[in-house]
């Protein structure tokens, strides 16, 4: 794959783009992988278990896939991210080799990473070093914090309201003293707390939750940072926390991403105009 250090931004956009369309179909196939245990409850056919049992063994053979697809285009991203950091920020150019190891790891065409390019895709005008890293470091933590809260608050209404239809499911059904009809209602109950745990909103919650609380301390030290004229090495100790708070955190949720760009790229706007003034406001 050719490979052009100028558009970084864009295989980064591109392969965050795949990743969050793979997401979704990964996110979908675990949510029906749990369905063939929850019919098999209602049925009494041998034949027809063992057809739920065979199409469950498949669909979770494609949730797999699905998932080692996302997760490609994933490390894709964080990969051309990563490179974006120390490139544009330091104005380091990589060697033959790491060049070649980086264009390894990306999953995007030069076309297709020039068509999505950004030049201003940062608002830092520092000249490359660590005030300008550090500079995009605090953007990114800005982004990544309101980005990831939102996305906490989605996958746990998600999972709160799954919660909800399991607990109304096991109320309508368990008035009934039946023998037969408390081990259905105890079927049922496995097979959604399966379901509940495939489906991997609970754990996205709480990867959300993190993400956001990690940002936004990186965001202040980033910031103070710069302020106190850190050194290089302070700089990338930074941005080595950033790369672990946003590579352990799941991926932004696609639609909370499309509802709030434009509303935090003004607030980011706004972010800056009182930064500017808390700095003017210090030297007089």
């Amino acid at each position: 794959m050719a490979l052009n250090l100028d558009h970084l931004v864009g295989y980064q956009r591109g392969s965050f783009n795949r990743a969050s369309f793979w997401r979704n179909w990964s996110l979908t196939a675990q949510f029906i992988v749990a369905l063939p245990g929850v019919l098999s409850i209602f049925v009494l056919d041998s034949n027809t278990i063992y057809g739920l049992a065979i199409v469950g063994f498949i669909l979770l053979i494609v949730a797999i896939l699905l998932d080692r697809t996302y997760q490609h285009h994933r490390s894709a991203g964080e990969a051309a991210r990563r490179a974006t950091l120390i490139i544009d920020g330091l104005n380091y150019r990589p060697t033959a080799e790491e060049k070649d190891a980086l264009a390894d790891q990306l999953s995007l065409n030069s076309e297709k990473a020039a068509s999505l390019n950004l030049t201003d895709y940062f608002a830092t005008t520092e000249a490359a070093g660590p005030a300008r890293l550090l500079e995009m470091i605090e953007e990114s933590a800005f982004f990544t914090r309101y980005l990831h809260m939102r996305s906490a608050w989605f996958m746990g209404t998600v999972f709160a309201l799954t919660l909800m239809i399991v607990i109304i499911i096991v109320l309508s059904i368990i008035p009934s003293n039946a023998t037969n009809i408390n081990m259905v209602v105890a079927r049922i109950v496995i097979a959604l707390l399966v379901f509940l745990l495939s489906s991997g909103s609970l754990a996205s919650f709480s990867g959300h939750t993190a993400a956001w609380s990690d940002a936004k301390s990186i965001q202040s030290r980033a910031r103070l940072a710069k302020v106190r004229g850190a050194s290089l090495n302070d700089a990338l100790l930074i941005m080595a926390d950033y790369n672990s708070a946003v590579e352990k955190a799941p991926l932004v949720v696609p639609m909370v991403h499309s509802l709030l760009s434009g509303k935090l790229n003004d607030r980011w706007s706004d972010y800056i105009k009182a930064r500017q003034a808390d700095a003017a406001g210090a030297k007089s």
